[in-house]
């Protein structure tokens, strides 16, 4: 019921329903995520966080909460933690290519917002959409993976490299 208020413009009720939802059943993730989405979007990041911390007590290795709270650590700026929660999720799940993806996406934002490590914090991006792309089924057909990729070979000037790896996640979208 909550999805529907939120398409109805109604953020009240759709809180509301979140929450009976939390109430009933706390492990229902989805729900977390939704009151979680709402409080990021009205610009509380700290809420949002608290919202995806509490559904992760109940279901702590739910991938797109793990994922959820990754992005909204970097989000914040809060590199260190985002890096420490990707590594672990990775370590549950070897698999988990989101956890790859946001742990790459950390370590660019973090060459962008700290200079003088720049180079360092690039070549851990590299590593780990590396690693990905070895071991991780399906990161060769990810575009997030593509398209970070590209970002980070922009950011160490090559742009042929970039180039490319922009277009395949473009054809690779244009695919879905």
């Amino acid at each position: 019921m909550g999805v529907a208020y939120l398409l109805l413009d109604d953020s009240l009720n759709a809180r509301k329903r979140f929450l009976r939802a939390t109430e009933v059943d706390s492990s229902m993730s989805q729900a977390w995520l939704n009151m979680a989405i709402m409080s990021e979007q009205s610009g509380d990041l700290e809420r949002a966080l608290d919202k995806i911390e509490a559904g992760l007590r109940y279901t702590p290795e739910d991938d797109e909460l793990v994922v959820s709270q990754i992005h909204l650590l970097r989000k914040m700026e809060r590199f260190d933690e985002a890096i420490e929660k990707a590594e672990t999720a990775i370590q549950v799940n070897g698999h988990n290519l989101a956890a790859y993806d946001a742990l790459g996406m950390t370590y660019l934002d973090r060459a962008e917002r700290y200079p003088d490590s720049a180079d360092v914090s690039r070549e851990r991006a590299n590593f780990i959409y590396q690693l990905a792309n070895q071991f991780v089924p399906g990161a060769d057909k990810s575009t997030s993976i593509h398209t970070n990729l590209g970002r980070l070979y922009l950011a160490k000037e090559w742009t042929a490299q970039a180039k490319q790896e922009f277009e395949t996640a473009i054809s690779l979208e244009a695919a879905l």
